[in-house]
């Protein structure tokens, strides 16, 4: 599967269609988690990225999540210091809200 390929063929569709792509991002995760759940972190954030650079916070939001799931999920060991700045990148960006950053001063 060449990520960085697909990637780029749905971030050219993310503004129009940004549900479809929502679908076809977690479709791609569920695959990649069954082979190679220790990148579905970075997958999810640079999904993430995608969607805020068309201002689309929302689906943002929800691909910040899944990367939070993927890394309780698989029990991936996590960076506290790239964590917190993804969490910094993607509050600025307007796409995290008070769940997140609470579940992030609780644990972190």
């Amino acid at each position: 599967m060449n990520l960085v390929k697909e990637l780029s063929r749905l971030s050219r569709r993310a503004k129009a269609k940004p549900g479809n792509v929502k679908t076809e991002l977690i479709e791609i995760g569920n695959r990649l988690g069954g082979s190679a759940p220790h990148f579905l972190p970075s997958f999810y954030e640079q999904a993430g990225r995608m969607f805020l650079e068309h201002r689309n916070t929302a689906h943002a939001s929800m691909m910040f999540t899944k990367a939070r799931e993927a890394e309780r999920e698989h029990a991936l060991v996590v960076d506290p210091v790239q964590q917190r700045d993804v969490y910094v990148e993607f509050s600025l960006a307007g796409a995290l809200n008070a769940k997140h950053l609470s579940s992030h001063a609780n644990c972190c």
